[in-house]
C-alpha cells in the first residue's frame, strides 16, 4: 500500500517537476520535500504544507493523506446527487 511519501513522490514526478521546483511552488526548501519522499526519513509534512500541495497541484487531501480520493458534489442539485449515489449503488450490485 502507498504510503504519503510515495503519493508526494508520485505527484511531482507525474508534474515533471524537480524537488526544488516542486519545493518552491509548495513553499518550503526542497530538503523537505527530499525528506518526506525519502523511505529512510521518518518525515511528513505540515497541515500548511499538505493544504499548499492539495491546493496547487488540484488533488484532494484525503488522497495525499489516506490514498483515497473524494469527490466533490459542489454545484450539484440534490437531485443530481440522488441520481449520483442510485447509479454508484447500481453499479456496487453488478457483479460484472
Amino acid at each position: 500500500m502507498k504510503e504519503i511519501n510515495d503519493r508526494i513522490k508520485q505527484l511531482r514526478l507525474n508534474e515533471g517537476l524537480s524537488m526544488k521546483a516542486f519545493a518552491e511552488i509548495i513553499g518550503v526548501s526542497a530538503g523537505n520535500v527530499g525528506d518526506w519522499e525519502s523511505d529512510k526519513r521518518v518525515s511528513t509534512p505540515s497541515s500548511v504544507a499538505l493544504q499548499s500541495i492539495a491546493r496547487n497541484f488540484e488533488v484532494s487531501l484525503d488522497w495525499l493523506i489516506n490514498g483515497q480520493e473524494s469527490i466533490s458534489v459542489e454545484g450539484l442539485t440534490q437531485d443530481q446527487i440522488a441520481k449520483i449515489k442510485h447509479y454508484i449503488d447500481n453499479l456496487k450490485k453488478d457483479p460484472h
